[in-house]
């Protein structure tokens, strides 16, 4: 990490006299989700020779989700104690119990990256190239709650009426699912890889295709391997 960081101010402190910026589609996708839309991503650098660039970005990944999960309730006629217990199947990242699954619903990734690219000239107007960056990202979540149906119970557990009890989950004694309502915001710093090929029609202009991938990584947070195919459009000076 130190000889990453050392590397790039190093770069940083030749004179470089020719960049370029860009921006374009993310099309993102993610196996540690449900569902993943595509996001968008700019792109800025700076030519320290014909072989290495110092590039920044933003990315923005899109939306994760998870599906709900399906309640199961016990079966209380089984002669097994085990099936006796309430089960929440297909969840995605929460806390779960016999009574509640409380998790994740959405999450909304974007991230400040710095890294080097290594080019190749394939010939006069096509470049091939490797990516590595240091992506510092913020994972925005939604969050709700699924409660299994309960018997009305006193402080000690004992049956009484809706009106005295004190089990009641926050949507009453029924099977319900509460609305989504914003969550923690998440941040870590993780690398963050990609190559692809660069084409100039034009030596001021650049159509550039990228495979990219990362893993988000951070505590109480679920472990999301995202990647995917960045296409952009690029001004170069």
């Amino acid at each position: 990490m130190r000889l990453f960081f050392f590397s790039i101010f190093t770069l940083l402190s030749l004179n470089s006299y020719a960049g370029y910026f860009g921006g374009g589609i993310s099309h993102t996708k993610s196996e540690s989700f449900d569902t993943q839309f595509n996001g968008i991503r700019v792109d800025f650098g700076a030519n320290v020779n014909s072989f290495i660039d110092l590039e920044w970005n933003y990315v923005d990944f899109g939306k994760s989700s998870f599906n709900d999960p399906t309640f199961v309730e016990g079966n209380t006629t089984n002669t097994d104690p085990d099936d006796d217990d309430n089960d929440f199947t297909n969840t995605g990242f929460g806390n779960e119990s016999r009574s509640s699954f409380i998790g994740l619903k959405e999450v909304h990734t974007q991230g400040l990256a710095g890294g080097l690219k290594f080019k190749k000239a394939v010939n006069g107007w096509l470049q091939a190239y490797a990516r590595v960056s240091l992506l510092a990202w913020e994972a925005q979540t939604t969050q709700f709650g699924i409660y299994a149906p309960v018997d009305p119970e006193d402080d000690a557990g004992n049956p009484t009426t809706e009106a005295l009890a004190t089990n009641a989950s926050p949507c009453g004694f029924d099977l319900c699912r509460t609305e989504d309502e914003k969550g923690k915001t998440h941040w870590a710093v993780d690398f963050w890889y990609g190559y692809g090929l660069i084409a100039k029609p034009f030596s001021w202009l650049a159509l550039r295709a990228e495979y990219s991938f990362t893993t988000l990584d951070a505590v109480e947070f679920p472990r999301g391997k995202m990647e995917g195919l960045n296409s952009t459009l690029e001004i170069h000076f």
